[in-house]
């Protein structure tokens, strides 16, 4: 698979589904969704691929007010996930925008 460059990773984090609709207020924003269309992935390893590291700035993003996040200090916590993922022998893409260990 290619790898990704450029501010891809911040970009999908620093995204706020407030702004998509104008005239929707954050109060009315529940969450957040992230489809994955598969018709072009074969593999579970391909899944995990193409939704991590991903999913989880999506999650948070659903669960989290715009001015408590900072994508530094994400970027951070994300890289934690690494050994773990790794451990379990999951496949991800390995963002340069993130201090993997």
């Amino acid at each position: 698979m290619s790898s990704i460059t450029g501010k891809v990773q911040q970009d999908g984090y620093t995204w706020d589904p407030v702004t998509y609709i104008p005239g929707v207020a954050e109060s009315q924003v529940h969450g957040a969704e992230s489809a994955l269309w598969t018709e072009r992935v074969a593999t579970f390893k391909e899944v995990q691929y193409m939704t991590l590291p991903r999913l989880p700035g999506i999650a948070e993003i659903g669960w989290s007010p715009v001015d408590g996040r900072e994508w530094e200090e994400y970027r951070v916590r994300l890289a934690t996930h690494a050994p773990r993922w790794s451990g379990l022998g999951w496949r991800y893409h390995r963002s340069v925008e993130v201090p993997w260990e």
